[in-house]
């Protein structure tokens, strides 16, 4: 039995809204039922690629990967997860896991996990994750390799990399947004479209708790497709047990549903600074009193951005690159979480993330 939570009567509320009534109706939402009783009746615990953590700030830690080889690069990388979902989509498991991957390339890997920054005693904001702990994480790696970080982020991870990028130049050797949104209201966007209308319904009840939590953002990532959550449950009913796609397809749900309680002041950054006020994209955002503007990035950048990203749009993502007249730009076959553990994951970013980090002068 998955240990986690799972909204299932809200996915189940949200397809019945899709269906006409009648007999084809009942057919989809039963077999719905059927595929999310399947994964949350699933009972193996993966194994995932050891990490053993080298410094904590709170409930912070920044891990480092073994190494399976001995080959050293000497271009140490630091990953940088979302702060809304934990970091396990970058280790998924011991046969899908970027991190590892990387390791095994010879390149010395930490992977910063944000933890439950909510049940701190005093919950930090963006200033504290950016300007303390992500900068020491920085400094700790460039001690000990005697070499700047190549700086990746994942999704909400790359915008928050940014700020170290601008801030501390002597710490970052390069700096890689990974599915990044940067001007929220670029595109099609319709994440941003409903983090205004969702925005509305939860003020009251962030001002009492103090926080977001993790349930509420189930509820507005399961908003924005209601018709893709009905299709891959009522297609998992039909994968073969015990098959790759089987353990892949319930451990990026067992991700999806290990989301975390946001603080109350970065929630309204988030919510309301970036997705409704865009003031990233309009030059507006402040860490520790600085403007963090593109154009201020000194080191080398790529940006990865998918066209079949439908979460982070493609205009989101890249709207940067002008800023930015010599990044290198990738433009994956994949969506969102496809780029990170998708079968044409490893080909087409994996691999040319670290062929590029390998092209930079030392």
């Amino acid at each position: 039995m998955r240990t986690g939570p799972h909204p299932l009567h809200m996915h189940l509320s949200l397809a019945s809204a899709l269906l006409p009534e009648g007999d084809s109706r009942d057919y989809a939402l039963a077999k719905m039922v059927q595929g999310i009783q399947k994964y949350q009746n699933f009972s193996e615990n993966f194994v995932r690629p050891m990490l053993h953590t080298v410094v904590e700030f709170g409930a912070t830690k920044l891990s480092k990967v073994d190494r399976c080889k001995e080959v050293h690069h000497d271009r140490p990388v630091l990953l940088i997860p979302s702060l809304i979902n934990r970091s396990t989509i970058l280790n998924l498991t011991q046969d899908n896991s970027f991190a590892l991957w990387l390791a095994e390339q010879g390149f010395p890997v930490y992977l910063l996990t944000w933890g439950d920054i909510c049940a701190e005693q005093s919950p930090p904001d963006l200033d504290i994750l950016i300007g303390d702990r992500m900068k020491e994480a920085l400094g700790y790696i460039q001690d000990q390799h005697d070499a700047q970080a190549h700086l990746l982020g994942y999704c909400m991870g790359g915008t928050l990399s940014m700020a170290p990028a601008v801030l501390w130049p002597e710490l970052v050797g390069s700096l890689t947004l990974l599915a990044s949104p940067w001007d929220m209201h670029a595109g099609e966007n319709s994440l941003s479209e409903r983090v205004q209308f969702w925005a509305g319904s939860v003020a009251s009840g962030l001002e009492s708790k103090g926080f977001v939590p993790a349930a509420w953002l189930q509820g507005l990532f399961a908003s924005l497709d209601p018709e893709m959550t009905l299709n891959k449950f009522t297609r998992f009913v039909d994968v073969k047990p015990g098959s790759s796609e089987e353990l892949m397809f319930v451990a990026v749900e067992d991700w999806l549903n290990e989301g975390r309680d946001i603080p109350g002041s970065i929630a309204q950054i988030c919510i309301i600074d970036w997705f409704i006020k865009n003031r990233t994209a309009r030059k507006e955002w402040r860490v520790r009193d600085t403007v963090i503007m593109p154009e201020s990035v000194q080191c080398p950048v790529m940006i990865v951005a998918s066209k079949r990203d439908r979460l982070v749009t493609y205009e989101s993502a890249t709207c940067a690159l002008s800023d930015f007249p010599n990044a290198h730009h990738v433009a994956p076959d994949c969506g969102h979480i496809g780029m990170m553990v998708g079968r044409h994951a490893k080909g087409q970013v994996w691999q040319k993330f670290a062929d590029w980090v390998l092209d930079q002068k030392l």
